[in-house]
């Protein structure tokens, strides 16, 4: 055994022995394959049901001796880095292999590939087996649960934009209604959004990982780009609005903006509209740029 480190190796053993002293049969790993392909210099030596294989070989004249491993047979027959056995030439005994599958079992192979084919035709689609409605509900909930469960992606941000705001919060604490206060509002709001959103790049890694899993099922044509891009601004809805909802709350009361609450849904809106547009340019970036360290630097 290889590739095996000391305790794996000794568990395989110990389970060999187990079943040995129990009087258990072992079945080869062989026995399990329900089909089986051998190639040969790029030649197809056999391809079918796996327990017709030895009897491809006895017709060549190369039975599979007693108590051998099958695939060990195969191996020494079919590899050129093996000798032959007995002074057999390994390129006779693939030539021998390939001219009876080609002759006896390779033509009812054609057809079953040939009759799939027909089938493909026959109740082909566009690549995209669900409906929309599906895809996007499937992919908003794998995508929320994704973001419930990293905490770098919202719950960290979180802490970031609640200790920044205190921060603000207590430089501009209680302006005054002179024409110093409400330029430092101006200032503070500028501040706010402008620092909330560069913060945002702290989610960027996260987007990267998503995009190598979007590009693999996306080839594979599990669902549209459209699908994608709706589930993932829906599952980060909810997050992006208790991130602008909580971040209002601390700056807005403690540099006393407005008394008055539709001004804090305004703030609020502002902030999180634009919080929302750095989430959409994250996803953008994150499909041109290879790694983060790219998107961050860009």
């Amino acid at each position: 055994m290889w590739g095996l480190d000391a305790a794996s190796a000794y568990y395989v053993m110990a389970n060999i022995r187990s079943l040995a002293e129990h009087n258990r049969t072992v079945i080869t790993v062989y026995e399990l394959f329900d089909k089986l392909c051998l190639l040969s210099g790029g030649e197809v030596v056999y391809f079918g049901r796996a327990a017709n294989a030895l009897s491809l070989f006895e017709d060549a004249g190369l039975p599979c001796p007693p108590l051998r491993n099958p695939t060990d047979h195969f191996l020494h027959v079919i590899n050129r880095d093996f000798k032959g056995e007995h002074g057999q030439d390994t390129d006779t005994n693939i030539r021998k292999l390939t001219d009876l599958y080609n002759t006896k079992l390779a033509p009812a192979q054609e057809e079953v590939v040939k009759d799939l084919s027909r089938l493909g035709d026959e109740y082909g689609d566009d690549g995209v087996g669900a409906n929309p409605l599906y895809q996007v509900a499937v992919l908003t909930r794998r995508m929320f649960i994704n973001n419930w469960r990293n905490i770098a992606v919202f719950w960290l941000r979180l802490g970031m934009y609640v200790m920044l705001c205190i921060c603000i919060g207590t430089v501009y604490y209680k302006l005054d209604a002179s024409w110093v206060g409400t330029y430092s509002r101006a200032s503070m709001m500028f501040f706010v959004v402008a620092f909330l959103t560069f913060m945002s790049i702290a989610g960027f890694p996260a987007f990267v990982e998503d995009m190598g899993v979007f590009i693999r099922e996306r080839l594979n044509g599990y669902y549209p780009v459209a699908s994608f891009a709706l589930a993932n601004t829906l599952a980060s809805a909810p997050f992006i609005f208790g991130i602008a909802i909580i971040s209002s709350a601390v700056v807005y009361w403690l540099v006393d903006l407005n008394d008055d609450g539709d001004r804090f849904v305004y703030f609020f809106v502002n902030l999180y509209v634009s919080l929302t547009v750095v989430e959409s340019m994250m996803m953008a970036i994150a499909a041109v740029v290879p790694h983060y360290l790219m998107g961050i630097a860009g």
